[in-house]
């Protein structure tokens, strides 16, 4: 058997490094479901902010079950470029994950640390009521390139 992988190939890395936007795929009593949110991430987990009563935060808590890509936005089949996934994902509970997770979060986006806190306007404060960290952990990853060939595809994790 082969070993866990913690962490994804560099490329990877760096792509979701570059990108901000994840683009959720949900299913459940509602139908299926798509939602992007900024995420983050480290190593092989992405972390984003959402509310679990939105109609994508409460089929993840039911199931856990999600999709997700990253991906350009092109004009032309030959750029588009990113990763598919599958996995799971959850409301972040245990303290030692939520701290690294939101560490990875505020790191990323500088600007969202300023919605948590006291002085932040109201009508933020408001919104932020409901919003809970979520962790997203692939289970399989696929890097999609087409400027290799179209649908060119090779899988990333787990490695093969």
């Amino acid at each position: 058997m082969k070993p866990e992988v913690d962490v994804f190939a560099e490329q990877v890395d760096e792509y979701l490094a570059e990108h901000n936007v994840l683009n959720l795929s949900t299913s459940g009593d509602g139908g299926p479901w798509a939602a992007a949110v900024f995420y983050a991430h480290s190593g092989r987990r992405l972390w984003f902010m959402s509310n679990p009563k939105t109609l994508h935060g409460s089929q993840i808590v039911a199931s856990g079950a999600v999709a997700a890509s990253v991906h350009e936005d092109c004009p032309q089949w030959e750029n588009i470029r990113g990763l598919q996934m599958k996995g799971r994902a959850w409301v972040v509970e245990d303290a030692d994950e939520r701290k690294a997770g939101l560490r990875a979060y505020f790191r990323k986006y500088d600007f969202a640390e300023a919605f948590f806190r006291d002085d932040a306007p109201e009508e933020i404060r408001r919104s932020m009521q409901g919003v809970s960290l979520f962790c997203f952990e692939p289970e399989l990853v696929l890097w999609l390139d087409n400027s290799h060939g179209f649908s060119n595809r090779a899988r990333i994790h787990p490695p093969e």
